[in-house]
């Protein structure tokens, strides 16, 4: 995974990577430095057996233990180690036993500084505040106003489709009600809830409070707390069905109706969250998708705003439905953190997808049938040979002659583009041209009163006046077509596949995996099966991704750079996603017996021919 939420980055690999690769070379040549870290690790809430620390930087390694020792026998083991590095910092995470903590979530890190430190942590836990440490996360008025006016003004400046769903009075309006809510509750964590929902109304998928952007206090303020829900769901319109139970409560099996959380009815709960979260335009299945909980997100939406929006607990009262019985009925359960609940999770059902890598899966279903199973494009940082596993899979696919392939984005967001391109210039069978794609910008460049608040990876997105070919009507740039996707006439390979494809798409796919299913919908051999795409017709914006980090609340906002359109496809809506070929709903008939609808359908569909 990663920490920069970006979509469409084909064309700006090269200059990137070069970047980072001098940025290395530059800071190998630095001297080295002695430092000495102290690590204590808590283990008073968990059965300590060899507890042990790996890390990134040596004397630590991800693959050898380095030991802690409890010489008084206080729950608190203790490890001074001393480091001679040019690494401005040390990532790591302790053992227990060979059971690695943290799962599923970001390893530690901890910045050296000249003098030695001391640190203690908590086994499996991160950091978080207690209400009385929020109490004094406040901002005066003056603070306030300037976060607000800098969102604003940054916000219409760099977005490149600001108006496109709301007008300037309306867009003022809502910054009017930002400011007038922030000052009202002058907290940090009503600052992080409200600036969410104001960048929702901008109905960008890549403009919001990025979870993977926020800095350690909001993330010790809001998503470290141990308020979350201790069970996974799956989502059937506004309904919620227990999946997976990480409580001490037996009762709460798979396929039970959540009814209520803590007497607020569960269709209520969606509607609301769906406030604060983003979609590209009016797609609102896009946006109850992301408040979904399958137990394998790194920040899950639903655990980040149920608890700012309907408040901080300590246990739940679940309202229930037994829909094979018939019997309703009450249930208590523990609030549990993030972390624990994949702990409990993963030694209770052992196939959590807690890395990139476990979200790419190849498989024969049977001599018939192959399936393609990929969870997310987000490949940038080149964590495996993502290439290598695609490749494997054609081979495996010609060499037996598999006549039938299914390709699973459900659940995926997108990331590269070129994963997409990779995979349909394997299937395609006949020669086809997808559109050019046009990218358009709001400005030329960047005043440096806007660059003291905003970051991004590359230098590309800073200044654009070269690189456009004229200004439009409504007065922005339209780019250069070489700085765009242009148009490509996919042709068969040689080593192609031949056989039938089924590409399974839901509402979680935005960006590059609308864009695969907006080309797939071109090709005669591929049939797409499930539900609208979370994408929009009228266009996605991202490429590169302004970091806004406000000056006072700190929060941060990702506005994207370019806005980029695909000629949109015939009888389809132009504000929403792609429709497959085949629809497929969701029905709680299926969820209840743990039938997955979509590959049932597919196969029938095999059967038949």
């Amino acid at each position: 995974m990663t920490n920069i939420s970006s979509s469409f980055l084909s064309f700006s690999t090269r200059s990137t990577t070069c970047l980072f690769l001098m940025a290395a070379l530059l800071w190998s040549c630095s001297s080295k430095a002695q430092y000495t870290i102290t690590f204590q690790v808590d283990t008073k809430h968990i059965t300590p057996q060899n507890i042990t620390i790996r890390g990134s930087v040596s004397p630590l390694s991800w693959d050898k233990d380095y030991r802690l020792t409890d010489e008084d026998g206080d729950g608190i083991y203790t490890a001074t180690i001393s480091f001679k590095t040019s690494d401005r910092s040390v990532q790591f995470r302790f053992v227990n036993e060979g059971e690695t903590e943290l799962q599923g979530s970001d390893a530690r890190r901890i910045f050296f500084k000249d003098e030695p430190i001391t640190k203690t942590y908590i086994f499996n836990e991160f950091d978080y505040y207690t209400a009385k440490d929020l109490e004094q996360l406040t901002y005066t008025p003056e603070q306030i106003k300037e976060d607000v006016a800098v969102l604003g003004e940054v916000a219409t400046y760099l977005h490149p489709y600001i108006y496109g769903y709301l007008d300037s009075i309306a867009f003022q309006t809502k910054l009017a009600q930002l400011e007038a809510d922030l000052l009202a509750e002058p907290t940090l964590v009503n600052a992080y809830k409200e600036i969410s929902k104001f960048a929702a109304y901008i109905k960008c998928s890549h403009t919001f409070t990025n979870p993977w952007n926020q800095n350690k206090t909001i993330k010790k303020a809001i998503f470290f707390t141990p308020d979350k829900i201790p069970f996974t769901f799956q989502r059937v319109g506004k309904r919620l069905f227990i999946d997976k139970n990480a409580s001490d409560n037996e009762r709460l099996t798979s396929g039970l109706e959540i009814k209520s959380i803590n007497g607020v009815a569960t269709d209520s709960i969606l509607s609301t969250l769906a406030q604060y979260v983003t979609s590209d335009g009016s797609n609102y299945e896009k946006k109850l998708e992301r408040v979904s909980l399958s137990g394998v997100e790194k920040f899950p939406l639903f655990d980040i705003f149920h608890s700012i929006v309907f408040g901080s607990a300590t246990e739940f009262e679940l309202a229930l439905t037994n829909h094979s019985t018939g019997e309703a009925f009450i249930e208590t359960v523990k609030a549990t953190s993030k972390t624990n609940r994949t702990k409990v999770l993963l030694e209770r059902y052992g196939d959590l997808e807690t890395s990139l890598r476990d979200g790419w899966k190849f498989k024969l279903l049977n001599e018939e049938i192959g399936r393609l199973t990929i969870r997310s494009f987000a490949v940038q940082r080149n964590e495996f040979d993502w290439k290598e596993i695609i490749d494997n899979a054609f081979d495996e696919l010609n060499i037996k002659q598999v006549p039938n392939l299914i390709i699973d984005i459900r659940g995926n967001e997108g990331g590269q583009s070129e994963v997409g391109e990779y995979i349909l210039e394997r299937v395609v069978q006949a020669p086809i041209t997808s559109p050019a794609m046009q990218s358009s910008v709001r400005y030329l460049t960047i005043p440096d009163a806007y660059q003291q608040h905003i970051s991004t990876w590359a230098k590309f997105p800073y200044n654009f006046t070269k690189k456009v070919a004229r200004q439009r009507a409504d007065g922005s740039y339209l780019l250069k077509s070489r700085y765009a996707l242009p148009a490509k006439t996919y042709r068969p390979k040689r080593n192609g596949y031949k056989g039938k494809v089924y590409l399974l798409t839901d509402a979680s796919n935005s960006s590059a995996t609308h864009l695969m299913a907006t080309y797939a919908k071109h090709m005669d051999n591929v049939t797409l099966v499930g539900q609208e795409t979370g994408g929009n017709q009228l266009g996605t914006n991202g490429s590169f991704i302004f970091f806004l980090r406000l000056p006072n609340t700190g929060v941060e906002v990702d506005i994207p750079a370019i806005h980029m359109v695909v000629p949109p496809l015939e009888g389809q809506a132009r504000d929403g996603g792609i429709e497959p070929d085949v629809v497929v709903r969701r029905n709680w008939e299926d969820v209840i017996s743990g039938t997955d609808s979509e590959l049932e359908r597919v196969l029938a569909m095999i059967d038949e021919q």
